[in-house]
């Protein structure tokens, strides 16, 4: 599937997003800004969080995805996974 969107796609960035995900706000411009760094880190991803996950008990699922992805550098599909187009092809 992420083959298949990224050759529709017109772009040089790609960015893959679940379909039940919301991108944060400003998402476009922390795109633009990891990119622009010229970052050595192939890709990217947002922070975890789930809309009212602490009331659901939920806070420390969001808290560890997080570290997850930090730390072992695992993000899973739903922090929004954004490269470059050359990266990915790759």
């Amino acid at each position: 599937a992420l083959n298949s969107g990224a050759g529709a796609a017109r772009g040089d960035v790609l960015l893959f997003l679940h379909a039940d995900c919301k991108l944060p706000r400003y998402w476009d411009w922390e795109v633009r800004a990891a990119v622009c760094r010229q970052h050595p880190c192939p890709a990217f991803a947002f922070g975890f969080a789930i809309e009212g996950g602490a009331e659901a008990g939920l806070g420390q699922v969001a808290a560890m995805t997080n570290v997850r992805a930090r730390e072992l550098q695992l993000p899973y599909g739903d922090q929004a996974l954004f490269m470059t187009r050359e990266r990915f092809e790759r």
